[in-house]
């Protein structure tokens, strides 16, 4: 039914004299009115309880194994579930209200209900979950369903594979420690990690996640790909895509690579590539160092597979955070500025507002940038020591020059006034607006006038809408 209304949607509106942008807009939120009236708790912070949902019109699955049922729910035609299993039709297991719960049926499934992917003679029970997200992630319960009920483990998002052909399914996950991290979500790096399963539960393995060095021709080619990712962040700028510090760009190819080779257990060689693809010439490399190996050091993954991962105590000490954990591994930033009110960006992730008193910061390089409108960024390389209260007082210099202003009319024909001076008609750019306080005023006959008083920093792009209601006429008798 929602096929066709879909479809019924794009017919009508593709009629329309309307760009193609606004026509798939009315039909994206038509369809999101249509589901939220379906299933109205998906859109509200109304979570159903668990009675709400165990009702003949939401069974979603029903699948029976020996003395074991496995029962999901689901309000349709989406919205909230949750799942039980019986075992000699007493309930033994009830899973928390959530988005989607189920089990993979076919007779081909290697997860089917009953099947011992454990390899410990027992049989299992596999429950997929996802949580209502745009990427499609949720976990993994995995449950003992013998003689004995035994809920095994919960995994994280991933899928079951047998990596060394021995009959056993192991389990392939990925870390998304680096995801979104200078990086967009399609660009961020996922190291792939493998558990096995190991004294009755499922642990990672560095043993199986162990891959050989690429060839050097192998290498050769990445390292080739790489320098053009970097050439081509530095043509254009993006800043906002890639590391940055001081005309110095990385792409996530540079740390996607070198996650491969840490994952797959050759951490020296990790760092030994970050030299060999480095800019020439170009600062930042041990503050980018730095920054890495922080964010390589949050990750739970990590810290469980390296010690199974170095081989020497020379690889140990490149990776790891000095006194990791202690207190004299963290300082303190006490950050000012003029004027105050900045807001203020620690390796690029924001932190506050002017004036701030920043704890617990690794020992070691860091970069700090401050943004103000009106103000140029202040950017300070800055070194933080163990136990230590780090001062730092950055002096905004203020944006010179005069400011530019998009003006954008509608009905386009509509006449502009700056400060009660004609300027021209419709949509229009004026590239020397002096900085201060300013009044657009835009008339049309037919029109009610439309006006705004708005400030303007020196050395600032705007861009200035102006909508412009038809005068209502006024009928006499």
């Amino acid at each position: 039914m929602i096929r066709e209304m879909l479809i019924h949607l794009y017919r009508k509106y593709s009629k329309l004299k309307l760009n193609i942008f606004l026509k798939y807009l009315i039909i994206i939120f038509t369809f999101i009115i249509y589901i939220s009236l379906l299933s109205p708790n998906l859109f509200s912070q109304s979570i159903p309880t668990p009675s709400d949902l165990i009702i003949p019109k939401y069974l979603l699955q029903e699948i029976y194994f020996n003395q074991y049922i496995f029962r999901s729910y689901r309000e349709k035609p989406i919205g909230f579930g949750l799942f039980q299993i019986f075992k000699d039709n007493s309930l033994v297991y009830q899973s928390d209200v959530d988005i989607k719960f189920w089990v993979e049926e076919g007779d081909d499934s290697s997860l089917k209900m009953g099947t011992d992917i454990t390899g410990d003679g027992q049989p299992n029970l596999v429950v997929f979950h996802w949580c209502g997200d745009a990427y499609g992630t949720g976990i993994r319960y995995v449950f003992s369903i013998g003689e004995e009920f035994k809920l095994i483990q919960i995994l994280p998002y991933g899928n079951f594979e047998d990596v060394n052909n021995n009959g056993v399914l192991e389990f392939i996950a990925y870390d998304n420690t680096f995801s979104f991290w200078h990086a967009s979500h399609a660009g961020s790096p996922y190291p792939k990690l493998i558990y096995e399963y190991k004294d009755d539960s499922y642990q990672l393995s560095p043993a199986l996640m162990y891959k050989p060095l690429p060839s050097s021709q192998e290498e050769e080619q990445a390292i080739i790909r790489i320098k053009k990712d970097i050439a081509d962040c530095e043509a254009r700028e993006w800043e906002d895509h890639c590391w940055y510090y001081k005309g110095t760009y990385l792409p996530s190819s540079v740390w996607s690579y070198m996650l491969y080779l840490l994952y797959s257990g050759h951490p020296l060689e990790a760092r030994q590539f970050l030299d060999k693809v480095w800019p020439e010439d170009k600062p930042g490399k041990e503050l980018f160092l730095f920054n890495f190996k922080e964010r390589l050091n949050r990750s739970d993954y990590w810290k469980k597979i390296r010690d199974g991962i170095y081989k020497a105590l020379e690889e140990k000490e490149i990776w790891m955070m000095k006194d990791e954990g202690k207190p004299e591994g963290y300082g303190q930033i006490r950050i000012t500025s003029i004027p105050e009110g900045a807001s203020i960006y620690l390796d690029d992730e924001y932190k506050g507002k002017t004036p701030l008193t920043l704890t617990e910061i690794f020992v070691g390089p860091h970069k700090l940038r401050l943004d103000s409108s009106g103000y140029e960024d202040g950017e300070e390389y800055i070194l933080v020591s163990s136990l230590q209260l780090k001062e730092v007082k950055i002096d905004l210099v203020a944006k010179t020059g005069d400011a530019s202003v998009r003006v954008w009319t509608k009905p386009k024909e509509a006449e502009v006034f700056l400060d009660g001076v004609y300027i021209g008609k419709g949509s229009l750019t004026l590239k020397k607006v002096t900085p201060g306080e300013h009044v657009f005023k835009v008339t049309k006959e037919g029109y009610n006038d439309w006006q705004k008083t708005l400030y303007f920093y020196p050395g600032e792009n705007y861009l200035v809408e102006a909508y412009l209601k038809v005068k209502v006429k006024e009928e006499f008798p």
